[in-house]
Formats: structure tokens, C-alpha cells, sequence
């Protein structure tokens, strides 16, 4: 199929997306539901950047306290939350993130459940995003439940959200979220050039010292490389594209083309 035709979404200087709302006007706040420390500033730093660059609000949403990536016996389990924390706050001023919150679920501990979802309904309707970022939960073979389920409640969060009959007690504030970016995907759908972004990313990655974040930097790099040979950029970042549909929550289906700004 050539670049554009029907079903093919056209390379635009963004990359190639499945949607062009990202970086719309009407887009003013974006919020990521990540579970540990480092997922977002991995998976995605380099596209909060360019969304900070352009003055969007962005807020981290961790799930997690993120103990297990520690693996010292020498550093008590508090300490060591207190470092991934720290590492994150750094992370996130590199990238010109405006707020980072913790909920502060002990680590490998994540679960899906109506008492979670409501908690995530109640931070949208406060936060008020326009995109929500999060896991891909129906990658196959995803070990990590933290992910799985963050990525579970991060979508039913987000598409019930302007329920009324959600959380009727939190319901004078409706919010509607227009997409939502599953990052880490099983079938990406759209490629966000990050190659005037990339140095940021990795240098927020290397915050994360408790992480080896020299080591993941430069994996992370090579693997944003071969992304970017997708859409012909010297480097770029995957998503799956999930927008509102009826009468579904969410629509992942691509029926047609669409020409970025």
C-alpha cells in the first residue's frame, strides 16, 4: 500500500499517526498512568517533551511505589521508595512535566478492581485531560502485572469518565477523553517522530540511577531507532491509537486515512 492511500495514514513532520488530535489546539492537558517510575520517561519521553515544548500541561499519574526496583538488602523499603521517587521528579523537570502525583500501591501489588477505577475516574474529572497515556495491556506474554493492570484500569478509567452513572458522587465534572495512546503496544498504529526530542528523553532516562539508567538509555535509543526506519526518522516512539467510538468505549479500529496537520 503506498504512503497516504486508504488505510494508511500519511507521514506527516509528527511522523505517521493514526489520529492528529495530539497536537491540536483543542489538546491543552495530557495525563500518563504509568506504574512505576521510569515506564512513561521509557516508553514515551520523548513525545511529553514535545508536548511540554509546544505548552501543553502534562501530569505523571504513578500507580505504584515502585519498592521492587531495588534490590538491595542494605536499603530499607521506605528509602528505597523515596529514591525511585526522587529519580522520577528529576526525570520529569528534564521533560518539562508540570505535576507528578504517587498513589503509592505497594509494588507487584496492582490489581484490577471497581475501588481502583473509581479512584482513576475521580483524578481525571480533577486533572481534566484531553489524552490519556498508558500500557497496552493485551500485549501477549506482559509479566509484570503492574502493567497489565494499570493499563486495564487506565482504559475503563478514561472511557467512563464522563459517565454519570460512574462514580455518581464525583459526577459534577463529566470528563471526556478524547484518545488515548497505549504505549509499549502489540499492534502500533502510529509512529511519533522524537528525533528533535530524543536527547531529552535519554537524559531523563539516565535519571534513573537505581534503574542502571545509563544502560536502559542506550538500549532505549537503539530501539527508538529502528522504530524510527518505520517512518523514515532517525528515531521515533510507537503507540496504539484508541479513540472514542460508538457504541464502544473505545474504537482501535483503523478505517481510514488521515492527512497530519
Amino acid at each position: 500500500m503506498m504512503e497516504g492511500e486508504v488505510g494508511e495514514p500519511a507521514i506527516s513532520k509528527y511522523g505517521r499517526m493514526r489520529s492528529p488530535v495530539l497536537f491540536e489546539e483543542q489538546v491543552e492537558s495530557v495525563l500518563t498512568i504509568q506504574a512505576h517510575q521510569d515506564d512513561t520517561d521509557i516508553a514515551c519521553g520523548g513525545t511529553i517533551a514535545k508536548l511540554t515544548r509546544m505548552g501543553k500541561k502534562v501530569t505523571y499519574l504513578l500507580l505504584t511505589d515502585g519498592r521492587h526496583g531495588v534490590c538491595d538488602l542494605d536499603i530499607p523499603a521506605e528509602q528505597a521508595i523515596e529514591m525511585r521517587n526522587e529519580e522520577q521528579r528529576r526525570a520529569a523537570e528534564i521533560l518539562g512535566v508540570n505535576d507528578v502525583k504517587f498513589l503509592d500501591i505497594p509494588d507487584q501489588h496492582l490489581d484490577s478492581s471497581l475501588e481502583l477505577r473509581s479512584k482513576l475516574i475521580g483524578i481525571i474529572r480533577d486533572i481534566k485531560p484531553d489524552i490519556v497515556f498508558t500500557f497496552d495491556p493485551w500485549r501477549p506474554y506482559e509479566g509484570n502485572r503492574d502493567h497489565r493492570h494499570a493499563g486495564f484500569m487506565g482504559i475503563e478509567a478514561a472511557g467512563f469518565a464522563y459517565d454519570m452513572y460512574e462514580c455518581p458522587e464525583n459526577s459534577a465534572d463529566l470528563q471526556m477523553v478524547l484518545e488515548m495512546y497505549l504505549f509499549q503496544p502489540f499492534l502500533p498504529d502510529t509512529w511519533i517522530d522524537i528525533t528533535d526530542t530524543i536527547d531529552v528523553k535519554l537524559e531523563a532516562i539516565r535519571q534513573h540511577e537505581t534503574q542502571m539508567g545509563d544502560q536502559i538509555a542506550k538500549v532505549i535509543e537503539e530501539k527508538n531507532a529502528r522504530d524510527g526506519k518505520k517512518i523514515q526518522r532517525p528515531y521515533a516512539e510507537e503507540f496504539k491509537v484508541l479513540r472514542r467510538g460508538f457504541p464502544w468505549v473505545w474504537d482501535g479500529l483503523e478505517t481510514e486515512s488521515f492527512n497530519c496537520l
